[in-house]
């Protein structure tokens, strides 16, 4: 593989730590707001499911599994934001962008300083 900086290589597992950090900070700050609101019922559990996953993500635990939830949770605010025809406000697009991050740590895996170790 051609690269311009081909030492930089050997940190390739710091972008999904760079990814995991930022979507745990963002889902966990997500579910204080979400719980902070008195919501359903339904919404308290997604609240609380997203500031699990959140901190799954950044102590570095169950990443994959936390990660295929935060895609769940994000596909779910993309669908609402849908037909409310939001879907272009600045809260949709980084929706979308949060289900990418997801969906490439569920690829990626947890990267480094993290308590999952491949199988």
């Amino acid at each position: 593989m051609l690269s311009i900086f081909p030492d930089l290589l050997a940190f390739g597992l710091l972008a999904p730590f760079f990814l995991r950090i930022t979507l745990g900070l963002i889902l966990i700050s997500r579910s204080y707001r979400k719980l902070k609101q008195k919501g359903s019922v339904a919404e308290n559990i997604i609240g609380v499911s997203s500031g699990i996953s959140g901190l799954f993500l950044i102590v570095g635990f169950l990443a994959q599994p936390a990660a295929l939830l935060a895609m769940f949770l994000q596909l779910k605010e993309i669908v609402k934001k849908n037909r409310q025809e939001q879907l272009q406000t600045p809260e949709g697009i980084l929706n979308i962008v949060l289900f990418i991050i997801a969906l490439s740590l569920l690829f990626l895996g947890a990267g480094f300083y993290a308590f999952d170790l491949p199988l």
